[in-house]
């Protein structure tokens, strides 16, 4: 069933595979639920365009939400598809997320328990990438698990090196406020700022808002997939970031939300994408 949104119409954010085309030291990093698992592995037209829109992409790393009906030897096998020889996967069951990348991955630790899905800290390139899909439920349990994850980073020391905080967070960030104001449907609860912020104080950086300060006019859910005609749909969401330590958000050169013919026939989210160079 279609789900109705109201507010304010976005102007698409298109970000191509060749937009650093000549820098050869560009790092391209990728966040994307793909709904269900390609609605758990029973939409192959939905599968295929995914994997040809990644190999347009050409990204390093992927970082993937709702892997759903996955298992260890059917991402090695998507990832294969775009490229990726390497992949992991955080669970069986339920609703995974997973890391693929074209450099070999090392799990650090995989964490479920206190978690509505678990998350991943995973190290690949040379970078940190803590894997995450917070709650879809009440903002009390998203907020319990950014303290986790806040806890997490500290006591293993890893705030201050090249890491990656990316995923589905269900949250949204005050930099976004006065787009949430305009919205001439207000939402049904007060918009909660405090996961993104507890984030944030960390030191880490919304990278997408540094580069576009006027990224608040775009969303990454809900998608075209999902509503109908991306032109038509109001009152959009940015709730999938990169959060990154210092070295890294100077490293940034360029991203954005990909709204493109084939991201608005895969998923009920965009994807963000950013380009680091280093």
């Amino acid at each position: 069933m279609k789900k109705a949104f109201m507010g304010l119409i976005s102007v698409v954010m298109i970000f191509s595979a060749v937009s650093l085309a000549g820098q050869e030291s560009s790092f391209r990093v990728m966040s994307y639920n793909i709904w269900n698992g390609f609605d758990w592995g029973k939409s192959d037209a939905r599968e295929q365009v995914f994997v040809q829109f990644m190999q347009e992409q050409d990204c390093d790393v992927v970082a993937l939400q709702e892997l759903c009906g996955f298992n260890r030897r059917k991402l090695k096998k998507l990832a294969a598809g775009y490229g990726h020889d390497y992949s992991v996967i955080l669970k069986v069951g339920g609703y995974p997320t997973g890391l693929t990348s074209k450099s070999p991955i090392t799990v650090v630790k995989k964490i479920r328990s206190g978690f509505w899905h678990g998350f991943m800290h995973c190290r690949t390139a040379g970078v940190d990438f803590l894997v995450v899909h917070l709650s879809p439920a009440e903002a009390a349990y998203r907020q319990k698990e950014m303290r986790l994850i806040s806890d997490y980073i500290k006591e293993n020391g890893i705030g201050n090196d090249k890491m990656i905080i990316l995923g589905d967070f269900n949250s949204m960030a005050s930099v976004d406020r006065e787009i949430h104001d305009s919205w001439p449907k207000p939402a049904k609860h007060p918009i909660d700022y405090s996961v993104i912020q507890g984030f944030l104080d960390l030191g880490l950086t919304d990278i997408l808002h540094r580069l576009n300060p006027g990224i608040s006019a775009e969303w990454s859910f809900p998608g075209e997939a999902l509503v109908g005609p991306h032109e038509e749909i109001v009152q959009g969401e940015r709730i999938d970031f990169q959060l990154v330590t210092p070295d890294l958000a100077d490293a940034a050169t360029a991203g954005a939300i990909v709204v493109d013919e084939k991201s608005r026939k895969i998923s009920d989210h965009y994807p963000v994408v950013v380009d680091y160079r280093f």
